[in-house]
């Protein structure tokens, strides 16, 4: 067989594609044959890389070419060699910091040569720096801005706030003001007045009559329209109850704040804040024995009742 292969160049030939056809075969239908046959094609690849000098250039020229057929030839093969050379140098940037050093000062570099080897991209490099700040300006600018704008509402609302909160008080101070000189004014007027027609009340008269529509022991108070005109006095000098009327506690210890009286019970308020009064819940409070108060109340208890109106 080999003098046959030596003197017959067709017998080479068929024999070569014989070969061809039993290894294409056998590689489709014995899986074992496929893999032991690439493990032995690499192996001997490797070995011929390592000591045959010129088979790894003429491979690399062979790759090279290959590559950059495929690449004019195949958009979908330039499409994956890009993302597998994305994916691959951010992996290479992440895990390598020699990498990342190295890669930052070849780009560097080779925008230094590029710079000062072309004069047309010099000036693209400028147009665009100066595209990209004045883009991040406006930017900056427009959240600058933004955040004066919030800034600018938020104390425009407590401004607002503050002055609902003062208008509110005005008209809560100007209410109180309009219900205590009412008040006032009426009782006055009851005074000036009095609950008869055709002439005036007497001093006395005018204290029984017209503090009998509240308590009975109240008209047999000497001192009951004096402490009124206190009241009064105390009134006009000031607009805000708080600081005109004090907070007193009554016979029952309960606390009782004259701010909270209303027009109709501002008299009887007054009578029970009063220092030299006190009040049981309707009994009879029996004063102390030989004292000026005692023997008013001993006189006027004999006295008819008074009428009211």
């Amino acid at each position: 067989m080999q003098l046959r292969r030596a003197a017959d160049p067709g017998y080479r030939e068929r024999e070569r594609e014989l070969n061809s056809e039993a290894m294409h075969l056998r590689r489709e239908n014995n899986p074992a044959y496929t893999e032991r046959e690439r493990e032995l094609n690499t192996a001997a690849t490797q070995i011929r890389r390592q000591t045959d000098t010129d088979y790894r250039e003429r491979e690399r020229e062979m790759n090279t070419a290959a590559i950059r057929f495929l690449r004019d030839a195949s958009p979908l093969y330039r499409g994956r060699e890009r993302g597998t050379n994305s994916t691959a140098m951010q992996v290479w940037r992440q895990t390598d910091v020699e990498y990342r050093t190295q890669e930052r000062r070849a780009n560097s570099e080779a925008m230094r040569n590029r710079r000062l080897t072309d004069p047309a991209y010099r000036g693209r490099e400028r147009e665009t720096n100066n595209t990209a700040m004045r883009n991040r300006r406006s930017t900056q600018e427009t959240v600058r801005e933004r955040e004066q704008n919030a800034l600018r509402m938020q104390r425009r609302r407590e401004v607002m706030e503050l002055r609902v909160q003062e208008q509110t008080r005005r008209q809560e101070s100007r209410q109180q003001r309009s219900v205590y000189s009412t008040a006032v004014f009426s009782y006055e007027n009851v005074i000036k007045e009095g609950p008869t027609q055709g002439r005036p009340m007497s001093y006395s008269d005018i204290c029984k009559s017209f503090a009998m529509r509240y308590d009975r022991r109240v008209a047999r108070r000497p001192d009951y329209l004096l402490f009124m005109a206190k009241k009064i006095e105390l009134l006009k000098l000031s607009s805000n109850m708080s600081v005109c009327l004090r907070k007193k506690r009554i016979c029952n210890r309960t606390d009782i704040n004259a701010a909270n009286l209303t027009n109709n019970d501002f008299i009887h308020g007054l009578v029970q804040h009063d220092d030299a009064y006190q009040k049981s819940k309707g009994k009879n409070y029996t004063f102390p024995l030989n004292t000026p108060i005692a023997e008013d109340s001993k006189e006027n208890l004999s006295e008819p009742p008074l009428q009211t109106l």
